[in-house]
């Protein structure tokens, strides 16, 4: 990690241009005319290795992580029945923080720096052990993982690099960001993620940091609030927070793929999160809102 996430580029990036390529290459000499059948036996073979390699360097750097035990062990929060009142009870504290922090200096390394510091802080406490992180994250072509899958960040599984489409705001950089340091920490669930990166991020000692996260999360709970409700929520934000919630969407209305795209890309990822453990595929990001709640219930937050 400290070798791949020191490159100021996105070594996994390269890698995913360049591996093709190189097979493509590796066909080309390995074919020859007098002896076809033994040349594509012999490209099926490596290619079949290669594969098996992947496979298991994703396992050993990544794929395990899935296994390890879940937020409302490791926390020991409870699972009641969330209420409605619960939520807005989490929104309006996420609105305290939102207000006291809307106009604080805007300065992205050192909000990033005060993230960095404060993950690896929450993960000691619950682990004992310091995780090993970046100090940023690497920003990818604007519009790459927008198209790619409607995604705002990932995580290499091979290179243990965070990264972040180049189109999103700062606001989306540090939270987004903070979300993909989660997991080069060892999170491998997206809302196992979400909630360490918004505990960490809520308790940053940088303002500018703690506003990022806490209009992310803001905005995920503010989805989840009943229509009739949500005008009166957002009327409590500064217009300077408004702005900011329409430019962490813009993005992903200016880069989009067609529907039928779409639809393929979220059901391959559904079925990704699946064969990994993750038994509610997709529908696993919005618990990330109950578990905060119950971290609300507890003290946590």
């Amino acid at each position: 990690m400290p070798l791949t996430n020191g490159l100021p580029f996105s070594l996994a990036g390269i890698l995913l241009l360049v591996l093709p390529l190189l097979w493509l290459l590796m066909v080309t000499l390995s074919f020859k005319k007098r002896h076809a059948w033994h040349s594509v036996a012999l490209i099926i073979w490596r290619t079949v290795l290669g594969l098996l390699l992947i496979t298991l360097l994703f396992v050993i750097n990544w794929g395990a992580n899935y296994g390890r035990e879940s937020i409302e062990t490791q926390f020991g929060l409870q699972t009641p029945q969330v209420s409605e009142a619960d939520l807005e009870r989490l929104l309006s504290t996420l609105t305290v923080t939102i207000l006291e922090t809307s106009s604080a200096e805007r300065d992205e390394a050192k909000a990033m720096a005060s993230l960095v510091s404060s993950l690896k802080t929450t993960v000691v406490t619950v682990t004992g052990k310091v995780p090993n992180l970046p100090q940023k994250v690497k920003r990818l072509p604007d519009g790459s993982l927008i198209l790619l899958g409607r995604a705002s960040g990932v995580m290499s599984p091979w290179t243990l690099e965070p990264h972040i489409d180049g189109a999103l705001p700062e606001i989306s950089y540090l939270a987004i960001g903070a979300h993909e340091l989660a997991h080069v920490a060892g999170y491998a669930g997206e809302a196992d993620a979400d909630f360490i990166s918004a505990l960490a991020g809520l308790k940053a000692s940088d303002p500018f940091a703690r506003y990022a996260v806490a209009l992310r999360f803001w905005q995920q709970a503010y989805w989840q609030l009943p229509q009739e409700k949500q005008a009166a929520f957002l009327a409590r934000l500064p217009d300077s927070s408004r702005q900011d919630l329409n430019a962490m969407v813009a993005p992903f209305q200016k880069y989009q793929m067609p529907q039928f795209i779409q639809n393929l890309q979220q059901r391959s990822y559904n079925s990704y999160l699946k064969s990994q453990g993750v038994t509610e595929g997709i529908k696993d990001y919005s618990r990330t809102i109950d578990l905060l709640i119950q971290a609300q219930k507890q003290g946590l937050i």
